[in-house]
C-alpha cells in the first residue's frame, strides 16, 4: 500500500501563509494536491499542526486529502508521527479488508477487539465496523462493552451506522441485545433503544416497559424510552406517560408532552391541559403542540386561553400560529 504524505503550514518565516498564495484563482497548497493526486496512491495525507487545521480542512475535503495533526516544531517527531501514520494506514486498510470479507474466526475477531485499544480513532472506527460487518455475536456484546469507546470515540450516529452495516440475522442480533441490554452501561443502552425506536423494533415494548419502572433506570434511559413508547404506540405504557408529566425532572415532563401526540384520548387531553401551564418553557411548548395535533375543540382552546395563566396562553396561540 503506497501512501504520499504533503507538510505544510502557515507560520513560515520567510513567506509567512505561502500556501495560501493566490494561483490563478487557486491557493498554492490546492494546486499542489491536485498535482500530486496525478501520482498513483491508496492514500494522500496533509501533515500539519492543530493551528491550521481549520483552514486547511476544507481545502483537503475538496482535493481527496485526508488531514492528519501532528508536532510544529520537532522534526524528529514528525518523521515518527510520519511512520506511525503509515502504520496506522496499513492496519485500517487489513481492517476494512477483513470486514469486507466477512471472516469469522475467533483469531480474527480478538484482532479486531484488540484494535479498539488503540489510540487511533480511524483505527477503532474500522475496528467496531468490521466487527458488525462479519457479525459474531459475542464479539459485537464484547466491543459494546469495551471502555475504550467513550462518547467521543462511539457517538449515537456510529452506532446506528455500523448497525446497518452488521449484515447477519438482524432479528437475532435485536433479540440478543433487547434480551441482554441490563450488560450494558446506560449510553450503549440508550444507543440501542433509540435504534430500536428508529427501526420501529415493536418486540422491544414489554422490557422497554419494565426497564423504565426499573429503580436503577437514569434520566437519560427514562427520556429515551418514553421517545420509543412516543413513535411506537403501547397503551400500557399511557399511564406513564400522564403520570410523569409531574415528574420533579422538567426533561422527562417535556418529553412525555410530546409522546402523548400519539395517545389522543379524554385523559390525555385534560392532563396536557394542566401541563400547559408548567413552569417550564419546554413543557409548556410540548403540551401546546400535541393539543394542536389534536385539533381539539374549540371550547378547550377557549378554556386555556380564558384561565387567567397568560403564559399558558401564549404559547398555545404561537402553537396555533405555527402549526
Amino acid at each position: 500500500m503506497t501512501s504520499l504524505f504533503l507538510q505544510a503550514r502557515l507560520d513560515s518565516k520567510r513567506l509567512p501563509n505561502k500556501a495560501l498564495l493566490d494561483i490563478n484563482g487557486e491557493t498554492l497548497i490546492s494546486v499542489v494536491m491536485k498535482n500530486l493526486k496525478n501520482i498513483d496512491a491508496d492514500n494522500y495525507i496533509l501533515l500539519t499542526c492543530s493551528e491550521c487545521e481549520d483552514i486547511f480542512k476544507p481545502i483537503c475535503d475538496s482535493c481527496g486529502f485526508d488531514i492528519f495533526i501532528g508536532p510544529k516544531d520537532d522534526v524528529l517527531k514528525t518523521v515518527n508521527f510520519k511512520k506511525k501514520v503509515v502504520r496506522d494506514y496499513k492496519d485500517i486498510y487489513n481492517i476494512v479488508r477483513l470486514g469486507i470479507y466477512r471472516i469469522n474466526s475467533p483469531q480474527i475477531n480478538q484482532y479486531l477487539l484488540k484494535q479498539l485499544d488503540s489510540d487511533s480513532m480511524y483505527l477503532k472506527h474500522s475496528a467496531i465496523k468490521a466487527i458488525f460487518s462479519i457479525g459474531d455475536i459475542e464479539s459485537i456484546f464484547m466491543a459494546l462493552k469495551n471502555k475504550s469507546l467513550n462518547e467521543s470515540t462511539f457517538h449515537r450516529q456510529l452506532f446506528l451506522d455500523v448497525m446497518n452495516d452488521f449484515k447477519g440475522d438482524k432479528d437475532v442480533l435485536d433479540n440478543e441485545l433487547l434480551h441482554r441490554i441490563s450488560e450494558f452501561d446506560n449510553r450503549i443502552k440508550c444507543m440501542i433503544i433509540d435504534y430500536y425506536r428508529i427501526e420501529k423494533f415493536i418486540d422491544a415494548k414489554e422490557e422497554l416497559y419494565n426497564l423504565f419502572l426499573h429503580k436503577d433506570s437514569d434520566l437519560d434511559t427514562k427520556i429515551v424510552i418514553i421517545r420509543y413508547f412516543g413513535s411506537i404506540k403501547y397503551d400500557k405504557f399511557f399511564d406513564c406517560i400522564v403520570d410523569n408529566l409531574k415528574n420533579d425532572q422538567w426533561e422527562i415532563r417535556a418529553t412525555c408532552a410530546k409522546s402523548l401526540r400519539e395517545y389522543k384520548s379524554d385523559a390525555s387531553v385534560k392532563a396536557l391541559s394542566e401541563s400547559i401551564k408548567d413552569p417550564n418553557w419546554h413543557v409548556r411548548f410540548n403540551s401546546a403542540t400535541t393539543l394542536v395535533k389534536y385539533n381539539v375543540d374549540e371550547d378547550i382552546i377557549q378554556n386555556i386561553i380564558n384561565s387567567g395563566d397568560t403564559f399558558a396562553k401564549e404559547i398555545l396561540l404561537y402553537a396555533i400560529s405555527t402549526k
